[in-house]
């Protein structure tokens, strides 16, 4: 027991969202089995969401965290994907290139509706355009030799 207790301390001490990851994972762990009724879902992707804060992108590139906030895009309203795309969206990039948070980028492209994806592709595309740093010739492999570096 105590070995236990070691153990989450020097994680507290590791990790700055700790605590809010472990009290959101509880949520998730109801809000993702199947037998809990949709209104049920919304009302725990709207507690997540409010434990999470201005954290969400923070939240978004830690492993659990991404999965709980790939669940709350996938359950949650229309208002609770407009929350998590205004927090994302500034760092869409730099998410996009995380192992973890490409994945809720993904979700949140794929769940957009119609009229917002267009500003979102464009928004994007003005970000990368700018994040590139170097066009390099690779000699070796013929026509196919011009690469985009991003950053």
């Amino acid at each position: 027991m105590e070995k236990k207790k070691n153990t989450l301390e020097r994680k507290a001490k590791r990790q700055k969202n700790f605590h809010v990851i472990q009290e959101t994972t509880a949520l998730w762990e109801k809000l993702r089995q199947s037998s809990t009724p949709k209104d049920a879902k919304a009302e725990l992707v709207s507690k997540i969401l409010k434990l999470c804060g201005d954290r969400v992108a923070d939240l978004s590139a830690s492993h659990t965290a991404s999965r709980i906030i790939q669940s709350c895009v996938k359950h949650g309203t229309e208002e609770d994907r407009i929350v998590i795309q205004k927090q994302l969206l500034p760092r869409m990039v730099e998410l996009s290139k995380n192992p973890y948070a490409r994945f809720i980028m993904s979700k949140l492209i794929v769940t957009a509706p119609k009229s917002q994806l267009p500003g979102m592709v464009v928004d994007v595309c003005m970000v990368l355009a700018a994040d590139v740093t170097k066009l390099r010739y690779l000699p070796d492999h013929g026509s196919r030799g011009i690469c985009l570096w991003f950053c």
